[in-house]
């Protein structure tokens, strides 16, 4: 498994890359630092959200992936600039991508509150 230096513990963008095949996915969180430590503990345990991603991780293992930070932001910005990422990856026709919908994480209310929205 390949990690890309240290990870900010502030709000930012990060991939999970797959280096076998390139597949990715791309998330956002107000800590880097936690949600791949959090990424990495699902996947060992079985537990992940993405069923692709969980079954390469388990047939490719851990040291097939890495996980990257692509920019650290503002946590008010986090929603605006993962779409970008999305978009610009074109997550929704890309047979590469975990993700399946360019719209980025849906945050719950606590967090959208936390991120200025009403």
């Amino acid at each position: 498994m390949l990690l890309s230096g240290k990870y900010p513990k502030g709000a930012g963008i990060y991939m999970v890359k797959n280096l076998l095949n390139g597949k990715f996915y791309i998330g956002a969180s107000n800590c880097v630092y936690q949600a791949v430590l959090n990424h990495k503990s699902e996947l060992n345990r079985g537990r992940s959200r993405s069923q692709s991603m969980q079954s390469e991780w388990n047939k490719y293992g851990e040291q097939a992936f890495a996980f990257i930070t692509l920019e650290t932001c503002h946590i008010s910005m986090l929603k605006v600039r993962e779409e970008e990422w999305l978009k610009k990856a074109k997550v929704e026709k890309s047979e590469v991508a975990y993700n399946k919908s360019y719209r980025g994480y849906n945050y719950n209310t606590r967090m959208m509150k936390q991120l200025g929205y009403k």
